[in-house]
């Protein structure tokens, strides 16, 4: 396939796809509808329970109640600031709470606690890269008075993933920290630790599902909660969502999760048209057998909806011959090869 046909192929996601003002719209729902959700202090509280260590032992309550609020009577987080200006760059968090890790005062912070909703998995950039530039954005924005760099709080970033996510990650937690190691003395790191306890001051945890999921015993609580939240499954075996969710937050979770699927058609077509292109680019001119397999795949929806509007074969090859360039003899197979 030419290199204009790949061009055009692009132009057919722009044209096929949501536009870019409706997509903006639909993705500001649903962050809206996620920070409603997961600023819920029982949410959160099931979450902070599977990541912080020193949460693993508490109730639930206990929990909720380390979570800070401008009402200690209030179901929901106070929120810091989701606006992160400094002059350099502006940073637009999604959940962004104070904890308590200990039962002192209420208004002695301890953690702040970062969570993300990421779409994609790999969308265009290391998410990696993004969360330790996040996590290192709050941990740098905290005050600092008279040296007092003992005072930092501890800062956790968790990220939240779903689509275009490789197989052998599916449905795990993986949480990066620093960690003191000395290549002189193999074998005492936890020696270092001890010495040097403020490496534990940041923490990134990638919280990765998957769109299918099937009930695994051995699945982390966050996987299976999170699983039955953007599955609406809160009648079923994976996590007792009684405990948690009650009508009101019930309602709210429908909400996001309708939000949710707003987006996924376009995130699916996009998944696929990276995939398309790169065994496109990744191939000799002559070689066309794989990218027709990653093109008909990309096309199918887009000469299903054509067929679906009573367009002929005759038709909707003039209509690929025109939109994308292609030879009537291209046409015609992608249309044959998605019959099949």
């Amino acid at each position: 396939m030419r290199e204009d046909q790949i061009g055009a192929m692009q132009s057919f996601c722009s044209a096929n796809t949501t536009s870019s003002s409706e997509k903006r719209r639909v993705s500001a729902d649903f962050d809206a509808k996620f920070k409603k959700v997961f600023s819920n202090k029982k949410m959160l509280a099931v979450i902070l329970k599977d990541i912080i260590p020193e949460y693993k032992g508490l109730s639930m309550l206990d929990v909720v109640l380390r979570i800070h609020s401008a009402d200690v009577t209030s179901e929901y987080a106070e929120l810091l600031s989701e606006e992160n200006n400094d002059g350099t760059h502006a940073i637009r968090y999604d959940v962004v709470v104070r904890t308590r890790i200990d039962n002192t005062e209420s208004s002695v912070v301890h953690l702040i606690f970062d969570l993300e909703m990421q779409r994609k998995f790999r969308p265009g950039y290391p998410i990696m890269s993004r969360a330790m530039y996040y996590t290192g954005r709050l941990f740098s924005n905290q005050e600092v008075k008279n040296s007092g760099y003992d005072k930092l709080k501890h800062v956790r970033s968790a990220w939240i993933c779903i689509n275009d996510i490789p197989a052998y990650l599916q449905n795990k937690v993986i949480s990066f920290k620093f960690h003191p190691h000395c290549e002189t003395d193999e074998g005492n790191d936890a020696l270092y630790e001890k010495a040097f306890p403020e490496t534990a001051l940041m923490g990134i945890d990638l919280v990765l599902l998957s769109k299918e999921y099937v009930l695994n015993s051995s699945d982390a609580d966050i996987i299976r909660f999170l699983q039955s939240v953007f599955k609406n499954k809160f009648d079923n075996e994976w996590y007792p969502m009684h405990d948690v969710v009650d009508a009101n937050l019930r309602g709210l979770i429908e909400d996001m999760t309708r939000a949710s699927s707003a987006l996924e058609e376009d995130i699916d077509l996009e998944i696929r048209m990276g995939r398309a292109e790169g065994r496109a680019e990744g191939r000799a001119e002559g070689r066309v057998e794989g990218r027709v397999e990653g093109m008909t795949e990309v096309l199918r929806p887009y000469i299903t909806s054509r067929r679906s509007k009573g367009m002929s074969k005759e038709e909707i090859i003039e209509d690929l011959m025109a939109s994308f360039g292609f030879e009537r003899q291209a046409a015609t197979r992608f249309i044959e090869e998605c019959s099949n």
